[in-house]
């Protein structure tokens, strides 16, 4: 079953967008298989995906767009696609093993791979501070490098979110993709809510007692560092 979308511009057809009901799930039925030689770009919808509570729930393994290549994309998004592709399809080849044996009997590569892909899957938004306030990452963000400032780092996987305080740094975004390399960083589970009570009731008596710039100074970046742990610790609370 096929239906239809047209959309026109001055009068004249400019694309059209049709949803294809794939008989059985079967990507291979000749209905469908014939169908989709004819398309530019295909998008796949999988119910395994849905099942997981991940939304969109495009498979990215069976969808496909004629605007992939190097020439259209750049050589960087189109190797980085490649590669995430190819993570995937390791991770699905792997998936009858650890259900059968575990992962602990995965090399450690292949359990590389698996963490890899399940963050692929689940990572919907990460919210990081910057000098300049907030910022929010979505998928398709736009490239941008920017420093980190003393802050939050929050990653939402499906509907939970992961909390971290970063101890400043920098943060790099492109092709769906986020590096962030900072001097430190903890997650919020790992800290102790006693000790970083206390460690900022000791931040705010140095700097009442700091005198001079440098000592200010250092004591208000310490202060800093304990107010992000105690908020970050209060943001999973």
């Amino acid at each position: 079953m096929i239906l239809g979308l047209s959309v026109k511009l001055n009068g004249k057809d400019s694309s059209s967008v049709s949803g294809l009901y794939v008989p059985a799930d079967d990507l291979t039925d000749p209905a469908p298989a014939t169908t989709f030689a004819h398309l530019d770009a295909t998008t796949v919808l999988s119910r395994g995906l849905a099942a997981k509570g991940i939304y969109p729930a495009v498979d990215p393994l069976d969808s496909t767009s004629t605007m992939l290549q190097p020439r259209i994309v750049g050589d960087e998004h189109y190797e980085t696609a490649q590669q995430v592709k190819q993570t995937l399809q390791r991770y699905k080849e792997l998936q009858d093993i650890i259900a059968i044996l575990g992962l602990d009997e995965l090399s450690e590569e292949d359990r590389l791979t698996v963490a890899r892909a399940r963050k692929i899957e689940q990572v919907k938004e990460i919210i990081l501070s910057t000098n300049s306030g907030q910022i929010g990452v979505l998928p398709n963000h736009a490239p941008i490098a920017t420093a980190v400032d003393i802050g939050i780092l929050r990653i939402r996987l499906n509907d939970q979110w992961l909390t971290m305080a970063l101890m400043g740094g920098f943060a790099r975004i492109g092709n769906n993709e986020i590096t962030v390399l900072v001097n430190d960083a903890e997650k919020s589970s790992d800290i102790d809510p006693e000790e970083a009570q206390q460690t900022l009731e000791i931040a705010e008596a140095a700097l009442r007692k700091a005198e001079g710039k440098r000592q200010t100074i250092e004591a208000n970046l310490a202060l800093q560092r304990a107010r992000t742990r105690v908020e970050a610790i209060n943001a999973i609370s």
